[in-house]
């Protein structure tokens, strides 16, 4: 995504990175593997984005039972994906928004 002109704020390995990310002023939009180090999921960061209005996407192995139902609506690029699949999925993330 670097490469793509997007500035990156992580990879967050651990929940606690991951709420700490989200949190973050500068975050535009993010992509969330469901399934973090430690067997911890991801949903706890997924909802402080969603309640600062963040676009974010999950990108990950696990099927889509996997999601909580809060989020299915959520876009989901399952792996293994290609490079430009992730950077088409980001460009959508950070088109302009009505607000």
């Amino acid at each position: 995504l670097a490469e793509a002109g997007i500035r990156v704020l992580g990879p967050a390995a651990s929940l606690e990175e991951g709420v700490e990310l989200a949190g973050h002023d500068g975050v535009d939009a993010a992509l969330l593997d469901v399934e973090l180090s430690g067997g911890d999921e991801v949903f706890p960061a997924a909802q402080i984005l969603a309640e600062r209005n963040v676009p974010f996407a999950f990108v990950s192995s696990c099927a889509g039972d996997r999601i909580e139902d809060r989020f299915v609506a959520r876009p989901m690029l399952s792996k293994p994906f290609q490079d430009s699949e992730v950077k088409a999925l980001a460009a959508r993330l950070l088109m302009p928004r009505g607000r």
